[in-house]
């Protein structure tokens, strides 16, 4: 289940078009090739760049990627691939690089533990003027502060009613207290029945334990080496990235495969 660390993106995702485009701003720098733009859930980010040169996109410090896709692609290993798309999973840098034959936009889509973006690349051609965006920086949304609600007086007979005291239940936990808890949870070993097969060159990443609840599959990594990513193998023998997350010294994939 494991491939070299750096993630490449092969899933086609279309990202749905918007009518708004946000208002891209320069950095406190006067280099017009430093951008940055406010997190708005409902508008696509229109990212101008140019072959050969890679915009580097800085997500909030608060969110960590969890899955990506790209509509024309992104793979950097295959000479035939016009772009070159790179993301680490549990990061939030991306690597965004037109290749000499991208002509086309193409649109990125970012799922975080806490938001979904949506970019869509546009190549400037040869010649334009305006220059490319080299650093993206997406700030996190802004929070409105929150009005405290006018004191209605009270009626004068009101002041001479006894006090009411009403007895209500405990409030029920939230749904993300609830999933936190259960993520939280030791783990349950149901089954350890794994096989690896070990190929050449891939001695570091190979897991000393793993086993899985029935629910999530979880490996141990010996020492202080680089967790991999985790592919899911379909039946027509393709492959898709899973999500992972750390809890502990464990790696935890959010599924339990065959392979």
């Amino acid at each position: 289940m494991s491939r070299p660390r750096s993630v490449l993106l092969t899933a086609a995702v279309t990202a749905g078009a918007a009518t708004l485009v946000p208002r891209i701003t320069c950095a406190q720098t006067t280099d017009p090739r430093l951008r940055e733009v406010q997190y708005d859930a409902h508008v696509v980010v229109t990212v101008p760049v140019k072959r050969g040169v890679v915009t580097h996109v800085v997500l909030g410090a608060d969110e960590a990627i969890t899955e990506v896709g790209a509509g024309l692609g992104g793979d950097c290993s295959k000479a035939d691939s016009v772009w070159c798309i790179a993301a680490q999973p549990g990061g939030h840098h991306v690597f965004v690089k037109p290749k000499s034959g991208a002509n086309a936009p193409n649109n990125l889509a970012v799922v975080t533990d806490r938001r979904t973006h949506s970019f869509r690349f546009v190549v400037l051609s040869e010649g334009d003027p305006r220059p490319p965006v080299y650093r993206l920086v997406v700030k996190p949304p802004a929070i409105a502060a929150a009005r405290p609600a006018p004191a209605d007086p009270l009626p004068a007979a009101a002041l001479l009613l006894p006090p009411v005291t009403v007895q209500t239940a405990p409030p029920a936990p939230a749904p993300a207290t609830v999933v936190a808890e259960r993520l939280t949870a030791a783990p349950h070993v149901v089954n350890t029945a794994y096989s690896i097969a070990e190929g050449k060159g891939s001695e570091d990443i190979v897991p000393a334990l793993v086993f899985d609840d029935g629910r999530f599959t979880y490996f141990r990594f010996p020492g202080n080496r680089e967790v991999p990513a985790v592919f899911h193998v379909l039946g027509d023998g393709s492959e898709s990235l899973v999500n992972t997350r750390m809890e502990g010294d464990l790696l935890v994939v959010d599924r339990v495969s065959r392979r």
